[in-house]
């Protein structure tokens, strides 16, 4: 019994070899741990285990890269940054997002949350999702975690820099708050809120899932000239043309794998999207970021910014592109929206 699975570009192919006593379902597990999140630039990973010798890659697999820290060694393609799997000791992670199946819950299903302990952006889904499952401080059959309110930042403090990059440290930004008069410039009115905070998003799409092997992703949207660089040069990127027909660049770690921002010519390239995964604050300030669309957050209740038209789904009050969520993850669609106080579909 064999199953496959490839990255977003499909230049990077494996396929795992299972005894015939396999058993449908695979027992699989969510995973909150810091180099998961580092690898990925999203909170949470969604893995299954299987002894490192069933996996193979097809050959020639000149753009498999390898990168390793510590016990575990990721294993990413070089040409589209997916994250496919990580090997540690003898075991291979995968990333059940990047198996070559219509519905991969009949493949693979949650059975955990694990390493929990580390789950302090206000975005990790184990701070949001009440899915029944047992939730274990680190390894399962372990330490039962308790969310306790650890983490959350209620102390009104307001950061005007946020740092992140990548795992190896290839790529180091920052994010600049929107000044206080940023009403008067052009781009940063159409893309802030009141209180100087940018809109934040869950995305289900098929490609942002594929391409980094998240069960699905976080991003936060911020104009261009509030991000610095401070070392970007492991940086690369793949541009994609998409069914709307708008060019799309994803840019990622050369060495690592971490999937760090995505821009399109949608906004000519003056807005790009974060991955919040890839912030260092932990955990992130709760007055940086909006997640869902409500007309108070303007300046001007009565006008709809650029960034309100531009989140797909920001304004009929869906979580964006969410009708693709549900051959693989519908049940967690439903907890993302009950966690942000969205009606359940």
């Amino acid at each position: 019994m064999t199953l496959r699975g490839s990255c977003f570009c499909k230049f990077t192919i494996y396929t795992i070899s299972l005894p015939s006593s396999a058993s449908f379902p695979l027992e699989g597990y969510y995973s909150h741990s810091e180099i998961h999140r580092r690898l990925l630039g999203f909170p949470t990973a969604f893995l299954f285990s299987v002894p490192s010798s069933h996996v193979t890659f097809l050959e020639p697999a000149i753009s498999r890269r390898e990168y390793t820290q510590g016990a575990i060694t990721a294993v990413f393609c070089g040409v589209c940054g997916a994250s496919l799997l990580n090997y540690v000791n003898d075991v291979a992670e995968i990333h059940a997002s990047t198996l070559d199946v219509e519905e991969v819950r009949k493949v693979v299903v949650p059975t955990a949350h694990v390493w929990c302990v580390d789950s302090s952006t206000l975005s990790a889904p184990a701070r949001f999702i009440d899915d029944g499952l047992p939730r274990f401080a680190r390894e399962a059959g372990g330490v039962v975690w308790d969310l306790g309110g650890k983490g959350i930042r209620k102390d009104g403090a307001r950061l005007d820099v946020l740092a992140g990059g990548c795992c190896c440290g290839g790529v180091r930004f920052e994010v600049e708050r929107p000044p206080e008069d940023y009403l008067d410039n052009a781009v940063l009115k159409e893309w802030t809120k009141r209180g100087r905070r940018y809109t934040a998003g869950h995305c289900f799409c098929i490609s942002c899932r594929q391409i980094s092997g998240a069960p699905f992703w976080d991003w936060m949207f911020v104009p261009r000239m509030q991000i610095k660089f401070l070392e970007d040069s492991t940086i690369q990127s793949i541009v994609s043309l998409q069914s709307n027909e708008r060019d799309v660049t994803r840019r990622f770690c050369g060495v690592c794998g971490t999937h760090l921002f995505f821009t399109t010519t949608t906004t000519d390239y003056m807005l790009w999207d974060v991955a919040i995964g890839a912030l260092d604050s932990s955990p992130l300030p709760d007055d940086w970021l909006v997640w869902k669309y409500d007309p108070r957050d303007n300046e001007d209740a009565r006008v709809e910014l650029f960034c309100d038209k531009y989140i797909n789904g920001w304004l009929p009050g869906r979580l964006s592109f969410e009708d693709f969520a549900a051959p693989f993850c519908g049940d967690l669609l439903q907890e993302v929206r009950k966690g942000l106080g969205m009606p359940l579909k």
